[in-house]
């Protein structure tokens, strides 16, 4: 009786974790998380890309009361060696372009034609709450010796700033007032 309920917990742990992370829908790649708010992520990652062109692209939904999102870039790659000047495996002219309403928002290059970061931190601001696409491309490479390159890439939202709400109240609280204003006189 205890080995099938440990079974059953090990089956559901499994089905729970698997819910949690979307595969791409072209590519091979996983979405985890969301939606995306200001205290819960979403993670784009893939793992052992195999040599040559790599194009991911997918989707994620954004939650309320958010203004843009920021993205933390982490390419694993071997270290370069002693004596090389160039990393051993990882992504030549990697890019990721986000979309919104098929509008697209932001262009991020990622690393160079050598493999190396151009751009680690990125701000993408968003035009709507509507789901967010992206299309991430560029060209995996392996030198003799290296392992397969992997990639991860963290989105966290920022809130829609505190002002902006005050401000929002502020316009409705006037004409609240301007409306009642006109009652009074026998404007409505």
């Amino acid at each position: 009786m205890r080995r099938h309920v440990i079974a059953l917990a090990a089956a559901l742990v499994a089905v729970a974790t698997a819910a949690e992370a979307a595969t791409c829908s072209v590519g091979d790649c996983e979405i985890a998380g969301g939606p995306l708010t200001d205290s819960v992520g979403v993670s784009i990652g893939g793992t052992d890309a195999p040599i040559g062109p790599v194009l991911h692209e997918g989707s994620f939904e954004i939650g309320s009361s958010i203004s843009h999102f920021d993205g933390v870039v982490d390419i694993a790659f071997d270290e370069i060696l002693p004596g090389e000047s160039s990393v051993r495996a990882g992504f030549a002219n990697l890019t990721i372009e986000f979309f919104q309403d098929l509008v697209s928002m932001a262009v991020i290059e990622i690393t160079d034609i050598d493999g190396l970061y151009v751009n680690q931190l990125f701000e993408v601001t968003l035009s709507s709450m509507s789901e967010v696409a992206f299309r991430l491309s560029g060209t995996a490479f392996q030198n003799a010796g290296a392992s397969l390159p992997d990639y991860n890439i963290d989105l966290i939202g920022a809130p829609l700033p505190g002002s902006l709400s005050l401000l929002i109240a502020g316009l409705a609280g006037l004409g609240f007032a301007a409306r009642r204003g006109k009652a009074r006189l026998g404007g409505y």
